[in-house]
């Protein structure tokens, strides 16, 4: 069985720089099983996200409702 303990610092993914804890998920920029720093996740990954929310409703606005 895997143990839960925290990580005492990894690598992030995105950036190369250190993180402690957990980490974040670093999707849609990296892969799901790797982590990003919180600083990454904040600049970067949730941007990211977001722009993928809109732009996905902004196609749909385009079409008609079934």
């Amino acid at each position: 069985m895997k143990s839960l303990a925290f990580p005492e610092i990894g690598t992030c993914s995105i950036c190369s720089g250190p993180y402690e804890s957990w980490g974040n998920n670093p999707w849609p920029l990296g892969r799901f099983e790797a982590r990003c720093c919180n600083t990454c996740n904040d600049t970067r990954v949730v941007p990211a996200r977001l722009l993928l929310i809109t732009s996905n409703s902004h196609a749909n606005a385009d079409e008609p409702a079934a």
